[in-house]
């Protein structure tokens, strides 16, 4: 699963939302956008060579560090040197058993449209997600193709605190991942099906694994009843947790200053019914990623005023964390 984010300004974000409202038989996750999820708010280790762009240093470049591949395409020295330390410290504490950030390749770019368009992600991201506020973007598969993530530098350059903003957005994406890996049977035969659909799309000399639409009516029924339930911010407990705090933020005397990224087109006067927030999967997912994010100790200045809102919903994340990862207590 990708998450993309549609640009609005380099101060908050925005993400391809997919609402169920107009046809709550079928719960709607099946948009060919939502294999790509962006976010936009305004071992052993072998390197590339660095090079020098007018007075400033730059680099570029590949490294791997236990299975984690990165590529880095311009970016400045210390984003090189520092942006990638919270995924490798969370890698160092992760078995085998419960090792989701295995067989993963991040992009770390100055420019997305600077990459080398050496698989489809990289194509895809680079003429569809590279304006000046796209933060970050994913891509999620069970086993059959590599899980993704991209990291783009130039969205930051107005940020207070550069890089630590760009450990935050790394590890919103990490959530991302967090969120699918650990919320379905990678064995079961939907999701078997699933990734083996993609898989063949991504092959396909004739298709495009970003931007195709299941033609057969049997794909698309495997593709949404995948989405039906595959990830951890799909569960009941944490939709009930985040529909309470979601009423309540009326009641907050202050809120995250992209708050309204998150709840999309939901009023923070009217709030959100129960239902409906069944069927705000981009609400859901970006809420859940984020609380990962600041739950693993990152803070791009926003930090306390988020956990602050999402109080009951942050419980149902670190608890999710504690079984899985043993990680926040």
């Amino acid at each position: 699963m990708l998450n993309a984010f549609s640009s609005l300004s380099n101060n908050c974000y925005q993400s391809t939302s997919f609402r169920g409202k107009n046809n709550k038989s079928v719960v709607q996750k099946s948009n060919p956008l939502k294999r790509v999820m962006p976010w936009i708010f305004g071992g052993l280790m072998t390197f590339g060579g660095a090079c020098t762009n007018g007075t400033s240093q730059t680099y570029s470049g590949s490294e791997n560090y236990d299975g984690i591949r990165v590529e880095y395409t311009d970016v400045s020295k210390q984003t090189k040197d520092s942006v990638m330390l919270p995924v490798y410290q969370l890698k160092d504490r992760l078995k085998p058993e419960n090792d989701f950030l295995r067989g993963m390749k991040i992009n770390l770019a100055n420019d997305f449209r600077e990459m080398k368009e050496t698989d489809s992600f990289e194509r895809y991201v680079k003429y569809n997600e590279s304006g000046d506020s796209y933060r970050g973007t994913s891509f999620y598969s069970d086993s059959l193709l590599p899980k993704r993530i991209g990291v783009q530098e130039k969205a930051f350059k107005n940020s207070s605190s550069k890089y630590k903003a760009m450990r935050q957005t790394l590890m919103h994406e990490v959530g991302h991942h967090f969120d699918n890996f650990f919320g379905h049977d990678h064995k079961s035969d939907i999701a078997q099906k699933w990734d083996s659909i993609m898989h063949y799309h991504e092959k396909s000399p004739a298709s495009d694994l970003f931007t195709f639409k299941n033609e057969s009516i049997k794909d698309v029924v495997i593709e949404r009843s995948f989405y039906e339930n595959n990830s951890l911010s799909d569960k009941e407990e944490f939709v009930k947790a985040l529909y309470k705090d979601i009423n309540n933020l009326k009641n907050k005397k202050e809120l995250p200053k992209d708050i309204y990224y998150y709840l999309k087109d939901i009023s923070l006067n009217d709030g959100v019914s129960l239902e409906d927030l069944k069927y705000e999967e981009g609400v859901r997912t970006e809420i859940y990623a984020n609380l990962f994010s600041y739950l693993s100790g990152q803070d791009d200045g926003g930090r306390e005023k988020f956990l602050d809102c999402f109080s009951d919903s942050k419980k149902v994340v670190a608890k999710d964390m504690r079984k899985f990862l043993k990680l926040v207590k």
